[in-house]
């Protein structure tokens, strides 16, 4: 401790309590990070240690600003880059293989003479079919030209990295809605209003890529907190004065957990996908998963922003909180667990995880206590869980259960409750913490 820390001890006994916890809370980060490592290894590189992962990315992000001031996000990205990239041309050639598969079915229907096969409207449909899937071919080959471009090189920058899985998302998942359930295509009108997601016809997205036209998000959301969380995220994004945070294009299986863990340290994973996945109760293509997640990390960023102006902390001072939001994060999932009644206990770890990961609530206790009532949309959540089987599941009639749910959870941090303010008291009398400076002030790049 410095002599400055000491006198603030000295004046504060619950300061003084404080800053010996957080002793003890880097402890808990330390179990978190072994947990983390031995469940998802592909990750290595991030979840040993994710301050050291940040200030690694930090430090190239401003190397490369120094080289290019136009494009520091072309910053070396190799280390999780190369591996998911491997994944990347694997279900793309895939993709290829299927995609030509109906290709042959369709020539093959039309050098058929019955007279079912040459009704006009069958043929009308076999055209544009044929030439969609001919331009998604296009599509698709380039990415592949371009995926093996970098692994050949044995390299891949961070912007170069996310463009690709961007693309690639929705390259694969513009053709998946023909394979789907009317009922499940029809659902998919609805989420993508929520999300903000268009898919455009295959030749313009193929444009998109050849013009290298990147954007987080191309139609805005009808949810207004999706759309300012977004909003926000994008201009992050693309600051070139700094690196706000680090988004990570992912194939891997991932559980809550991780989710939970990373929230507090500004690394959002952002799932890709080949064939559709099940969320929430919808069947997502690649292009809507993935901004199904982008959506959740824009909401995560904001409400840690959000967070931070309320309490009128600055980023180094929430940094600070970090071994306590661990503790926290240990200690809500090792007693939601200990809940003896099966349903109960899984109903509230969806609720939990629907709070903090979906709607980004910080794993902080004021937030979740300053809530006026339960979410509304936890009840459509639960509808979706019990009546449409993609995801996670629940039993018919689960929803019952969501009030007292969410005062299980209202009551874990309400216990929790004295000890943030002493965290807040700590982390602001901090003689190390840095001018405060709201992030929102902070000059984005004009980019979209």
């Amino acid at each position: 401790m410095t002599l400055m820390t000491i006198l603030i001890c000295f004046t504060s006994p619950a300061i003084a309590s404080l800053l010996c916890q957080q002793v003890l809370k880097g402890k808990a980060t330390h179990e978190v990070n072994q947990k983390m490592v031995e469940k998802y290894p592909d990750l290595e590189f991030l979840l040993k240690d994710p301050v050291s992962f940040k200030e690694e990315m930090q430090r190239r992000f401003k190397e490369q600003k120094k080289l290019d001031p136009e494009n520091p996000h072309r910053f070396d990205f190799s280390e999780i880059g190369l591996t998911e990239l491997r994944i990347v041309r694997k279900m793309i050639q895939e993709e290829i293989a299927e995609l030509k598969q109906r290709l042959i079915a369709i020539e093959t229907r039309q050098n058929t003479k019955s007279v079912s096969n040459q009704l006009k409207g069958l043929v009308l449909r076999d055209q544009q079919k044929k030439m969609e899937l001919e331009i998604g071919l296009k599509f698709l080959d380039a990415l592949l030209k371009e995926t093996n471009f970098h692994l050949k090189k044995g390299k891949i920058d961070y912007l170069s990295f996310n463009e690709i899985a961007y693309f690639y998302a929705r390259a694969t998942g513009w053709f998946d809605r023909d394979s789907m359930r009317w009922r499940d295509r029809f659902m998919l009108i609805f989420e993508a209003k929520i999300q903000g997601y268009k898919k455009f016809p295959i030749q313009q997205e193929y444009e998109f890529y050849l013009n290298r036209d990147f954007k987080l998000s191309r139609s805005k959301s009808l949810w207004k907190e999706n759309q300012r969380a977004m909003d926000l995220f994008k201009k992050d994004f693309w600051k070139k004065e700094e690196l706000d945070f680090i988004m990570i294009p992912s194939h891997a299986h991932l559980g809550p957990d991780i989710f939970h863990r990373l929230m507090a340290y500004d690394v959002h994973i952002v799932g890709i996908t080949r064939s559709p996945i099940g969320a929430d109760g919808f069947l997502r293509p690649g292009g809507l998963f993935w901004i199904h997640d982008a959506v959740h990390s824009a909401l995560i960023h904001i409400t840690k922003k959000d967070y931070m102006e309320t309490k009128q902390i600055n980023q180094k001072e929430f940094e600070k909180m970090r071994p306590q939001i661990d503790q926290w994060f240990l200690e809500l999932d090792k007693e939601s667990k200990a809940i003896e009644d099966k349903t109960f206990r899984r109903v509230t770890r969806r609720l939990i995880f629907n709070m903090h990961h979906d709607r980004g609530y910080p794993l902080v206790p004021s937030v979740i206590l300053n809530l006026p009532k339960l979410p509304g949309n936890a009840y459509a959540l639960y509808f979706l869980l019990e009546n449409y089987g993609h995801g996670v599941t629940m039993p018919p009639n689960t929803k019952r259960l969501l009030p007292k749910s969410y005062e299980w959870i209202q009551n874990f941090w309400k216990a929790r409750e004295a000890q943030e303010q002493e965290l807040l008291e700590y982390v602001r009398s901090n003689p190390i913490a840095t001018e405060r400076k709201e992030s929102q002030n902070v000059q984005a790049s004009p980019r979209p």
